[in-house]
């Protein structure tokens, strides 16, 4: 896998509901980061990709949820949902959508890798969004799950090029 930080960035904008503070852009490879306490985002993405070819990403989540301690019964979902079109859309309407799904390789990664394909050349959004749910199995006394979730909304342009 290449080194993403070597590779030619694009404009890329992250933005939680409640807060967007940090926007870092690096030389050679474009990153998008969002901090706030304990909130962390983090996008990197290749730039001007060709036409019908697959290009790489990773998406890099960290939340408040981080903090919780799990138990054996209990259970944590991390899922970044991206599409690509030609305008941005809410999280309701993304909500409404076909979106390709992505999650972590395992329980314990915090980066979630994804691979992203383009039909033809032109201007496009990529558009999405991270959810992250917590269930607590057993955490009332009557035995009731409580279920604790985020919501991060993704985005960002690319030009897609000719094949040449």
């Amino acid at each position: 896998m290449k080194n993403l930080d070597k590779r030619e960035g694009m404009n890329l904008i992250i933005n939680n509901k409640l807060y967007l503070i940090l926007i870092a852009f690096l030389v050679n490879g474009c990153h998008l980061v969002s901090k706030n306490g304990d909130e962390y985002f983090k996008l990197e993405l290749s730039k001007n990709p060709k036409v019908n070819s697959k290009i790489y990403g990773e998406f890099e989540y960290s939340s408040q949820l981080d903090t919780l301690h799990l138990g054996d019964k209990d259970y944590r979902s991390i899922r970044l949902y991206l599409g690509i079109f030609k305008r941005e859309h809410t999280i309701q309407e993304l909500k409404t959508v076909k979106l390709d799904t992505f999650v972590p390789l395992n329980d314990n990664e915090k980066k979630i890798p994804f691979y992203l394909e383009f039909k033809e050349k032109g201007s496009f959004i990529i558009d999405g969004y991270v959810e992250d749910i917590v269930f607590l199995n057993n955490y009332y006394k009557d035995g009731k799950t409580r279920i604790l979730s985020n919501e991060a909304k993704v985005k960002g342009s690319v030009q897609v090029i000719d094949e040449k």
